[in-house]
């Protein structure tokens, strides 16, 4: 379940309030998450996340490609057509 991203009902609050401040604090790269059953990605936002939310959709495919410095990710349809392509630095 995503932090942020979904319709901000009692479990993406709760899910903010106990595990935000941890994720933040261990300055993690990226969150893949699930749950909503549509694909969104949420940019780092100063005082929430720190790091890009990546949600994946009923019908998406996460990839990720990970290189001694970065993550590539791409999120495709099932039928392979690309709907978003990203770059994170690693920290």
């Amino acid at each position: 379940m995503p932090l942020y991203g979904g319709n901000n009902w009692h479990g993406e609050q709760d899910l903010r309030k106990k595990f935000g401040p941890l994720f933040n604090k261990g300055q993690i790269d990226l969150l893949i998450c699930g749950h909503t059953h549509r694909f969104a990605r949420i940019s780092p936002q100063e005082g929430k996340n720190a790091y890009p939310i990546v949600i994946g959709g009923t019908n998406n495919r996460i990839k990720i490609d990970v290189s001694e410095n970065q993550f590539k990710t791409t999120v495709s349809l099932i039928d392979g057509t690309v709907v978003d392509e990203f770059i994170t630095e690693k920290k």
